[in-house]
């Protein structure tokens, strides 16, 4: 009975987190089925730091001002998932999932829950 009380007052949180993963994370290798310029440059550059070719801190930057630190982070999601598509875009995708909770519960905490709701959807 705890379960479904939990669902009940979190239903819209619930419901918003399901639509947030299922938009992020659905066929995230193969929708869109093609790397954009940016996308395979991060692979090139993580796959880089995999072999060992880079060695520059993770407080450094690469191309395009970019810190090393996000290319550090999908070297990890390669070593996960492979030389994939997945590989390449996992780590954005939870980003942007983690992104959205923290949206609602900013919104929470400051206004309401609908707000909050209203927030994380955007």
């Amino acid at each position: 009975m705890k379960i479904f009380n939990f669902i009940k007052k979190n239903f819209f949180f619930l419901t918003l987190l399901l639509f947030a993963f299922i938009l992020r994370f659905y066929h995230l290798d193969g929708i869109p089925n093609y790397l954009s310029g940016d996308e395979s440059e991060i692979g090139i550059s993580a796959r880089r730091i995999i072999n060992g070719e880079v060695k520059a801190s993770i407080f450094e930057t690469g191309w395009y001002s970019i810190p090393n630190a996000y290319f550090y982070l999908i070297s990890l999601s390669l070593r996960m998932f492979g030389n994939t598509l997945l590989g390449i875009r996992f780590f954005s995708a939870l980003a942007s999932f983690l992104t959205v909770i923290f949206t609602y519960y900013f919104g929470k905490i400051l206004f309401d829950r609908q707000t909050g709701f209203a927030a994380g959807l955007i």
